[in-house]
Order: structure tokens, then C-alpha cells, then sequence
């Protein structure tokens, strides 16, 4: 009886091994059919940007292009540096990012200049009915040897001020912007804006958007009126 009971047991387990590799390679059949099938309807749509370098790096993955991913590991330790670098560089800042603030939609600024030893920045959130701005001025590392801050408070702001900050960043299509349009130099001005809502209007998903821009933009007016509600009089930025 315990050899039938044993027998039966490695039959069974033997059955399901056999039903698991099988399984397993369904799923991969299907996982690359699935992928070859998107990435041809979207590398053969017109209003496709396969440029994009997600849509590189998948076309990359499913043809095996080993040239490809040397490359781009190399283009991602070189930015890992910078990255590094700028952190670094605002060492002095110890803030929560956008998504753990706890607020319902929050946005952050951070500009700098060139030739101007301050750097700014700039968070405006809102949670339920409150609103606030929490601001920073601190130098510049590129110009100093250490960071420092030079100033730093808390400013509440109305719910009219809220919506008119709102309404100015729909105007600058800040959702419907493009993290990088490649436009930079070496003098002018940086602007990097992030932002995160917690809830989108149709889906209840969180979203979140980084931009970065190199002189004035869509983004400058939103901006500028964040710096003319946070009362600042520090600066080469004083919006009155």
C-alpha cells in the first residue's frame, strides 16, 4: 500500500511539473506574441513617436540587439554620475518627494540661473481644503563649495489661488508635456518641474510628471506665480 501511495504521489507530482513547464511556456509564447504584435501596430502608426526610447528599448528586447543595450548602458552610467552629481549638490534639502507629502496634487519647482549663487525650491500642494507653499532659497553649488540654505518657511495660500495656479498649469499643458524637448546651453536658466496627483478625474489612478526646460517656457508663468505667492524677496528671482 505504501509503494501504490508513493507511486502515486510522484505521478501526480510528475503530472503537475509537466502542466507547470507547460504552462510556463504558453505564458512566454504569448507574452512575446503579444509584444511583437504591439510593437508593430505602433511602429506602423503615423501618429507613433518610435523615437521614443521605451518603445527603443522593447524593440531592443525582442530582436536582441546586444549593440543596442552596450550602448545605452553606457548613455545610463554616464547619467547615474549626473544624477549623482545633483544630488549632491542639494544635499542640504531633506524633503519627501511629491508622492509621499501626503497632499492630493502637489507640484515642485526648482530653478536655477546662470551667474546667480541662489537656487530655488519651490512646492505648492493642496490637501482637502488647505493649501500651501513651502519654500527654499539656497546657493548654488555650482558656485559655492558647499549647499546651504539660506532660507526656508511655510506660506498658506487661498483656494482662489489654488485654482488660479490650476488653471495656469492646464494652460502650460503641463500634463501633456514631454520630459525633455532637447533644447539647452551652458548660460540661461534651468527649470525642472515635477508634479503628482493622487487621483486622476476618469480613473482614480495616481500620476505623476517630470519636465525639465532650459530657458523661458509654458511653465515660466506658473511658476512666477508660485514666487509671487510665496511673498520671496531673496534672490535674482523677485516676482512682485
Amino acid at each position: 500500500m505504501r509503494y501504490l501511495t508513493t507511486v502515486a504521489i510522484f505521478s501526480i507530482t510528475l503530472f503537475a511539473s509537466c502542466n507547470n513547464g507547460a504552462d510556463k511556456s504558453l505564458n512566454y509564447s504569448l507574452r512575446d506574441s503579444i509584444t511583437k504584435k504591439h510593437l508593430e501596430s505602433f511602429g506602423s502608426s503615423i501618429y507613433s513617436d518610435t523615437s521614443d526610447i521605451n518603445y527603443k528599448v522593447l524593440k531592443a528586447y525582442v530582436v536582441n540587439d546586444t549593440s543596442f543595450f552596450k550602448k545605452l548602458n553606457a548613455e545610463m552610467e554616464k547619467g547615474q554620475k549626473v544624477k549623482q552629481q545633483l544630488e549632491n549638490n542639494d544635499s542640504c534639502i531633506h524633503q519627501l518627494s511629491l508622492q509621499n507629502l501626503g497632499a492630493d496634487e502637489a507640484y515642485r519647482f526648482v530653478f536655477s540661473e546662470a551667474f546667480c549663487q541662489y537656487k530655488l525650491n519651490v512646492t505648492i500642494s493642496r490637501t482637502a481644503d488647505n493649501s500651501n507653499i513651502h519654500f527654499i532659497i539656497l546657493q548654488d553649488v555650482w558656485l559655492h563649495d558647499t549647499c546651504k540654505v539660506i532660507n526656508e518657511y511655510n506660506r498658506k495660500i487661498t483656494a482662489q489661488d489654488w485654482d488660479n495656479f490650476s488653471r495656469l498649469m492646464d494652460e502650460a499643458d503641463f500634463w501633456g508635456l514631454k520630459s525633455n524637448n532637447g533644447v539647452m546651453g551652458l548660460d540661461g536658466s534651468d527649470l525642472v518641474t515635477t508634479g503628482f496627483k493622487r487621483h486622476r478625474t476618469y480613473d482614480r489612478k495616481p500620476k505623476f510628471n517630470c519636465v525639465y526646460r532650459w530657458g523661458p517656457s509654458t511653465l515660466s508663468i506658473p511658476f512666477h506665480f508660485v514666487l509671487k505667492l510665496s511673498g520671496n524677496t531673496q534672490g535674482c528671482v523677485v516676482v512682485r
